[in-house]
């Protein structure tokens, strides 16, 4: 017991000494980056109770029952610490992006002898998206080298893949769904997947148009919940409920549809239903990976190119 506590002793400074190094980010101290001082709380936990039952029973042989209720009760505190929100999904949330991202990774062999690449612009794509991060792991299963300048990005694969300035060729840029990438105009494309079926695009083209046309007519409306809910979060003064290219392209229709904030006919709820669905199916599964070559000038918000064979 005593070489237990000496182990829970030696891993709760170790344990504070990383915590003081993880980075800061610009949402402050992120809770995920702790998720590791869990199971190590739980084996704490458990040393602590065997030693006071030890203690308790000093001089007489260990009790099995007691054993085994130290033993449950540890079990009991670890399923507890479990994050309940990751049940059945994958760290980032998104396991049904894995189809899509093995369809890029097979096509990532046309990067070979184009490195070493600069990273970081994986990351700027969106928030959390679930490619970037992919796309660097299979670099290094591909024995691609690559480097990033990011202090954040560099703590986490190491300073030997720290930017120099020098030990770049190229940059790879990441575009998922309608997201507005900057990279230098005419950027081939290296890597693609297409999140919707050739008959599925025609099918969202198809109910684009027809609410658009809805729209347009100033017949959508929003539910007393709707207005409520935008009255709290003070967007109602800047959402124009007739401007259909705005309301799609800033993806606050899907919003709209997905709260049951539009006031609609059960014809007209089943369209725009199928719409949210194929433009969600899109946004997301649609994947274009870009690579330019490193301080290419005059750069661009729109991209794309032909791509490399």
């Amino acid at each position: 017991m005593t070489r237990a506590v000496g182990i829970v002793a030696v891993a709760l400074a170790a344990g504070l000494a990383t915590a003081g190094r993880i980075p800061i980010t610009a949402f402050g101290l992120e809770a995920h980056v702790f998720w590791w001082l869990w199971p190590l709380s739980a084996f704490g936990f458990f040393v602590i109770v065997a030693t006071l039952l030890r203690a308790v029973a000093a001089g007489r042989r260990p009790s099995l029952v007691a054993v085994f209720a130290a033993a449950l009760t540890t079990a009991v505190f670890a399923v507890l610490a479990l994050p309940t929100m990751m049940v059945g999904l994958s760290p980032n949330g998104r396991e049904d992006a894995i189809p899509t991202t093995r369809a890029i990774d097979r096509q990532l062999g046309r990067l070979d002898g184009r490195g070493p690449i600069l990273v970081d612009p994986l990351l700027k794509s969106r928030l959390a998206d679930p490619y970037g991060l992919a796309v660097i792991n299979e670099l290094q299963r591909r024995s691609i080298p690559f480097v990033a300048k990011d202090p954040v990005l560099v703590g986490q694969l190491g300073a030997a893949r720290r930017y120099n300035g020098r030990n770049a060729r190229s940059e790879l840029f990441l575009r998922v769904g309608n997201d507005r990438v900057t990279a230098p105009p005419g950027t081939p494309i290296v890597a693609e997947h297409q999140g919707l079926s050739g008959r599925e695009q025609r099918e969202l083209s198809k109910l684009q148009h027809g609410i658009a046309d809805y729209i347009g007519q100033g017949r959508l409306h929003l539910t007393r919940r709707g207005l409520e809910a935008l009255q709290r979060q003070g967007d109602l003064a800047t959402l124009n409920l007739t401007d259909a290219s705005a309301l799609v392209a800033t993806g606050e229709l899907v919003n709209l549809v997905n709260h049951g904030y539009l006031d609609l006919n059960p014809s007209w709820a089943r369209r725009f239903e199928r719409y949210s669905q194929l433009a969600g199916l899109a946004d997301i599964h649609t994947v274009e990976l870009y690579l330019a070559p490193l301080g290419n000038q005059g750069r661009a918000t729109a991209v794309g190119g032909s791509a490399v064979p």
